[in-house]
Protein backbone atom coordinates (compact mmCIF):
# COMPACT_ATOMS: atom_id res chain seq x y z
CA UNK A 1 0.00 0.00 0.00
CA UNK A 2 1.71 3.12 -1.11
CA UNK A 3 1.34 7.12 -0.27
CA UNK A 4 -0.07 6.81 3.38
CA UNK A 5 1.69 9.90 5.16
CA UNK A 6 3.16 9.57 8.58
CA UNK A 7 0.65 9.37 11.65
CA UNK A 8 -1.97 8.36 9.34
CA UNK A 9 -3.93 5.62 8.08
CA UNK A 10 -5.45 4.31 4.52
CA UNK A 11 -8.79 2.21 4.16
CA UNK A 12 -8.32 -0.66 1.74
CA UNK A 13 -11.28 -3.25 0.13
CA UNK A 14 -10.05 -6.77 -0.20
CA UNK A 15 -11.62 -7.49 -3.34
CA UNK A 16 -11.69 -11.28 -2.88
CA UNK A 17 -9.47 -14.35 -1.73
CA UNK A 18 -6.83 -16.06 -4.31
CA UNK A 19 -5.48 -19.38 -3.47
CA UNK A 20 -1.68 -18.59 -2.23
CA UNK A 21 0.38 -20.07 -4.54
CA UNK A 22 3.54 -21.65 -2.28
CA UNK A 23 7.33 -20.74 -3.39
CA UNK A 24 8.56 -23.72 -5.26
CA UNK A 25 12.34 -24.52 -4.59
CA UNK A 26 15.04 -24.13 -7.63
CA UNK A 27 18.24 -25.49 -8.11
CA UNK A 28 20.09 -22.90 -10.30
CA UNK A 29 22.15 -20.39 -8.81
CA UNK A 30 20.37 -16.76 -10.03
CA UNK A 31 17.07 -15.00 -9.03
CA UNK A 32 15.97 -11.96 -11.05
CA UNK A 33 12.83 -8.88 -10.77
CA UNK A 34 12.02 -6.15 -12.87
CA UNK A 35 15.48 -4.24 -11.64
CA UNK A 36 17.75 -7.28 -10.85
CA UNK A 37 19.77 -9.95 -11.98
CA UNK A 38 21.45 -11.81 -9.29
CA UNK A 39 24.22 -14.50 -9.61
CA UNK A 40 24.95 -16.70 -6.19
CA UNK A 41 28.13 -18.31 -5.54
CA UNK A 42 26.60 -21.55 -3.65
CA UNK A 43 30.01 -22.22 -2.13
CA UNK A 44 30.50 -19.09 -0.62
CA UNK A 45 27.44 -17.48 -0.23
CA UNK A 46 28.61 -13.95 -2.11
CA UNK A 47 26.65 -12.64 -4.68
CA UNK A 48 29.20 -13.08 -7.38
CA UNK A 49 26.96 -11.18 -10.19
CA UNK A 50 24.28 -8.47 -9.93
CA UNK A 51 23.06 -6.96 -12.74
CA UNK A 52 20.82 -3.18 -13.03
CA UNK A 53 18.87 -3.87 -16.05
CA UNK A 54 17.70 -0.30 -15.98
CA UNK A 55 21.22 0.64 -16.51
CA UNK A 56 22.44 -2.52 -18.03
CA UNK A 57 25.40 -2.11 -15.76
CA UNK A 58 27.24 -4.76 -13.14
CA UNK A 59 27.59 -3.45 -9.82
CA UNK A 60 29.59 -6.25 -7.93
CA UNK A 61 33.14 -5.67 -8.15
CA UNK A 62 35.42 -9.34 -9.69
CA UNK A 63 35.58 -10.71 -5.69
CA UNK A 64 31.33 -10.48 -5.43
CA UNK A 65 29.43 -8.88 -2.69
CA UNK A 66 28.06 -9.48 0.85
CA UNK A 67 31.53 -11.36 2.00
CA UNK A 68 30.84 -12.04 6.02
CA UNK A 69 35.00 -11.77 7.88
CA UNK A 70 36.38 -11.87 10.87
CA UNK A 71 39.49 -9.62 11.92
CA UNK A 72 41.13 -9.66 15.66
CA UNK A 73 39.84 -6.66 18.04
CA UNK A 74 41.57 -6.35 20.83
CA UNK A 75 42.35 -3.01 22.02
CA UNK A 76 46.16 -2.38 22.89
CA UNK A 77 44.80 -0.06 25.77
CA UNK A 78 43.64 -2.28 29.15
CA UNK A 79 39.66 -2.23 30.04
CA UNK A 80 39.29 -0.14 26.59
CA UNK A 81 38.00 -3.01 24.29
CA UNK A 82 34.15 -2.12 24.11
CA UNK A 83 35.01 1.64 22.66
CA UNK A 84 38.40 0.80 20.98
CA UNK A 85 38.48 -0.56 17.19
CA UNK A 86 42.72 -0.53 17.48
CA UNK A 87 43.92 -0.06 13.42
CA UNK A 88 46.08 -2.88 13.17
CA UNK A 89 42.69 -5.10 13.11
CA UNK A 90 42.00 -4.87 9.46
CA UNK A 91 45.23 -6.39 8.66
CA UNK A 92 44.69 -8.95 10.33
CA UNK A 93 41.39 -11.08 9.03
CA UNK A 94 40.95 -14.94 10.62
CA UNK A 95 38.17 -16.05 8.10
CA UNK A 96 36.33 -14.96 4.85
CA UNK A 97 33.07 -16.65 4.07
CA UNK A 98 32.65 -19.15 6.51
CA UNK A 99 31.75 -23.01 5.07
CA UNK A 100 28.46 -23.31 3.91
CA UNK A 101 26.29 -25.90 5.35
CA UNK A 102 23.50 -25.34 3.45
CA UNK A 103 21.84 -23.02 0.43
CA UNK A 104 17.88 -23.07 -1.11
CA UNK A 105 16.80 -20.81 -4.02
CA UNK A 106 12.97 -19.90 -3.42
CA UNK A 107 10.92 -18.39 -6.62
CA UNK A 108 7.19 -17.38 -6.50
CA UNK A 109 4.81 -15.05 -7.96
CA UNK A 110 5.68 -11.95 -5.67
CA UNK A 111 9.01 -12.78 -4.54
CA UNK A 112 12.28 -14.78 -4.93
CA UNK A 113 14.59 -15.58 -1.92
CA UNK A 114 18.06 -17.14 -1.58
CA UNK A 115 18.60 -18.51 2.50
CA UNK A 116 21.71 -19.18 3.23
CA UNK A 117 23.24 -21.11 6.73
CA UNK A 118 26.87 -20.98 7.24
CA UNK A 119 29.06 -21.72 9.83
CA UNK A 120 32.06 -18.90 10.57
CA UNK A 121 34.69 -19.85 13.03
CA UNK A 122 32.57 -20.71 15.95
CA UNK A 123 29.45 -19.14 15.13
CA UNK A 124 26.61 -19.25 12.64
CA UNK A 125 24.54 -17.23 10.32
CA UNK A 126 21.29 -17.71 8.99
CA UNK A 127 20.45 -15.20 6.28
CA UNK A 128 18.10 -14.52 3.25
CA UNK A 129 18.45 -12.29 0.49
CA UNK A 130 14.81 -11.62 -0.85
CA UNK A 131 13.78 -9.78 -3.80
CA UNK A 132 9.88 -8.02 -4.74
CA UNK A 133 8.60 -8.34 -8.40
CA UNK A 134 8.31 -4.38 -8.69
CA UNK A 135 10.87 -3.82 -5.89
CA UNK A 136 14.41 -1.88 -6.70
CA UNK A 137 15.86 -2.79 -3.15
CA UNK A 138 17.61 -6.06 -2.35
CA UNK A 139 16.89 -6.92 1.08
CA UNK A 140 19.19 -9.03 3.61
CA UNK A 141 17.58 -10.23 6.25
CA UNK A 142 20.55 -11.73 8.41
CA UNK A 143 20.44 -13.71 12.07
CA UNK A 144 24.04 -14.46 13.74
CA UNK A 145 24.65 -16.59 16.39
CA UNK A 146 27.78 -14.86 17.97
CA UNK A 147 30.19 -17.10 20.21
CA UNK A 148 33.66 -15.45 19.36
CA UNK A 149 36.15 -13.67 21.81
CA UNK A 150 38.48 -10.36 20.69
CA UNK A 151 36.67 -10.43 17.14
CA UNK A 152 34.67 -8.65 15.05
CA UNK A 153 32.27 -9.69 12.27
CA UNK A 154 31.53 -7.24 9.04
CA UNK A 155 30.10 -7.99 5.72
CA UNK A 156 32.35 -6.67 3.09
CA UNK A 157 30.54 -5.03 -0.42
CA UNK A 158 32.80 -4.40 -3.13
CA UNK A 159 31.23 -2.07 -5.86
CA UNK A 160 32.58 -1.10 -9.39
CA UNK A 161 32.07 2.66 -8.30
CA UNK A 162 35.17 4.55 -8.37
CA UNK A 163 34.63 7.80 -6.01
CA UNK A 164 37.23 9.88 -3.99
CA UNK A 165 33.99 10.45 -1.46
CA UNK A 166 31.34 8.49 0.36
CA UNK A 167 28.43 10.16 1.31
CA UNK A 168 26.93 9.14 5.37
CA UNK A 169 23.61 9.72 7.13
CA UNK A 170 24.45 11.99 10.12
CA UNK A 171 21.57 13.25 12.34
CA UNK A 172 20.22 16.25 10.57
CA UNK A 173 21.84 15.93 7.66
CA UNK A 174 24.91 14.07 5.47
CA UNK A 175 28.47 14.19 5.59
CA UNK A 176 31.28 13.44 2.83
CA UNK A 177 34.32 11.49 3.83
CA UNK A 178 37.09 10.48 1.72
CA UNK A 179 37.84 6.94 0.31
CA UNK A 180 41.13 6.92 -0.11
CA UNK A 181 44.23 7.18 2.38
CA UNK A 182 46.28 9.59 1.28
CA UNK A 183 47.11 12.19 5.00
CA UNK A 184 47.39 10.85 8.11
CA UNK A 185 44.37 11.85 9.19
CA UNK A 186 42.12 10.08 6.41
CA UNK A 187 44.01 6.82 7.50
CA UNK A 188 42.72 7.62 11.44
CA UNK A 189 38.91 7.36 9.86
CA UNK A 190 39.79 3.56 9.32
CA UNK A 191 36.14 3.22 11.09
CA UNK A 192 33.70 5.77 11.05
CA UNK A 193 29.83 6.37 12.29
CA UNK A 194 27.04 6.55 9.67
CA UNK A 195 23.03 6.80 11.13
CA UNK A 196 20.83 4.73 8.47
CA UNK A 197 22.70 4.65 4.79
CA UNK A 198 25.92 5.41 3.66
CA UNK A 199 26.29 5.92 -0.20
CA UNK A 200 29.30 5.80 -2.92
CA UNK A 201 28.24 7.24 -6.52
CA UNK A 202 29.74 8.49 -9.48
CA UNK A 203 28.59 10.62 -11.85
CA UNK A 204 24.53 10.54 -12.47
CA UNK A 205 24.67 6.76 -11.01
CA UNK A 206 25.26 5.32 -7.21
CA UNK A 207 24.58 2.68 -4.60
CA UNK A 208 23.65 3.09 -1.20
CA UNK A 209 23.58 0.55 1.31
CA UNK A 210 21.10 0.97 4.24
CA UNK A 211 20.12 -0.78 7.63
CA UNK A 212 17.68 -0.29 10.67
CA UNK A 213 20.35 -1.00 13.89
CA UNK A 214 24.06 -0.77 12.71
CA UNK A 215 26.27 2.36 12.72
CA UNK A 216 29.48 1.49 12.36
CA UNK A 217 31.49 1.51 9.08
CA UNK A 218 34.58 1.47 7.12
CA UNK A 219 34.91 2.45 3.53
CA UNK A 220 38.23 2.31 1.46
CA UNK A 221 38.39 2.80 -2.37
CA UNK A 222 35.44 1.13 -3.73
CA UNK A 223 34.70 -1.22 -0.58
CA UNK A 224 32.04 -0.53 1.76
CA UNK A 225 31.99 -2.77 5.09
CA UNK A 226 29.53 -2.86 7.68
CA UNK A 227 30.35 -3.42 11.65
CA UNK A 228 27.67 -6.01 12.45
CA UNK A 229 29.19 -7.67 15.78
CA UNK A 230 32.19 -7.20 18.55
CA UNK A 231 33.55 -9.67 21.44
CA UNK A 232 35.38 -7.62 23.64
CA UNK A 233 36.19 -9.08 27.12
CA UNK A 234 35.89 -5.90 28.95
CA UNK A 235 33.74 -4.74 30.64
CA UNK A 236 31.79 -6.62 29.68
CA UNK A 237 33.10 -10.32 29.11
CA UNK A 238 29.59 -11.41 27.75
CA UNK A 239 29.07 -8.46 25.44
CA UNK A 240 27.04 -8.96 22.12
CA UNK A 241 27.31 -13.05 22.60
CA UNK A 242 24.68 -14.67 21.60
CA UNK A 243 21.07 -14.43 18.66
CA UNK A 244 21.17 -10.65 16.63
CA UNK A 245 18.90 -10.46 13.92
CA UNK A 246 19.52 -7.09 11.46
CA UNK A 247 18.19 -6.07 7.71
CA UNK A 248 20.07 -4.62 5.47
CA UNK A 249 18.66 -2.78 1.90
CA UNK A 250 20.56 -2.46 -1.34
CA UNK A 251 19.21 -0.06 -4.08
CA UNK A 252 20.76 1.95 -6.62
CA UNK A 253 20.37 5.99 -7.11
CA UNK A 254 20.30 7.74 -10.48
CA UNK A 255 21.75 10.99 -8.64
CA UNK A 256 24.65 11.90 -7.05
CA UNK A 257 22.43 14.26 -4.86
CA UNK A 258 20.51 12.16 -2.05
CA UNK A 259 17.17 13.48 -2.13
CA UNK A 260 13.96 12.47 -0.11
CA UNK A 261 13.75 8.46 -1.13
CA UNK A 262 16.65 7.72 0.44
CA UNK A 263 15.95 9.53 3.78
CA UNK A 264 12.64 7.66 4.84
CA UNK A 265 13.60 4.34 3.30
CA UNK A 266 15.34 3.50 6.24
CA UNK A 267 12.26 4.37 8.20
CA UNK A 268 10.06 2.69 6.62
CA UNK A 269 12.04 -0.23 7.17
CA UNK A 270 11.91 0.32 11.45
CA UNK A 271 8.30 0.94 11.13
CA UNK A 272 6.76 -1.55 9.43
CA UNK A 273 2.76 -0.76 8.23
CA UNK A 274 0.18 -2.72 10.06
CA UNK A 275 -3.01 -3.99 8.69
CA UNK A 276 -5.83 -4.29 10.97
CA UNK A 277 -8.92 -5.96 9.66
Amino acid sequence: VEDIPPFSFKNIKMVGKKERKEQKEIFSNKIENDFYKIKIDKKTGRIISLIDKREEREICDENGINIFEIFEDKSIVKGQDAWDIDYMHQFKCYEKDGKVEKIKIEKGMISQKVIIKKKILNSSILQEIIIYKEDPIIYFETEVDWKEEEKVLKVAFPLQIHTDYATCDIQFGSIKRPTHRNTLYEHAKFEIPAHKWIDLSEGFYGVSILNDSKYGFSVKENVIRITLLRSPLSPDPTADRGTHKFTSLITDNYNTEKGIEIEYMPFELINLKLIIN
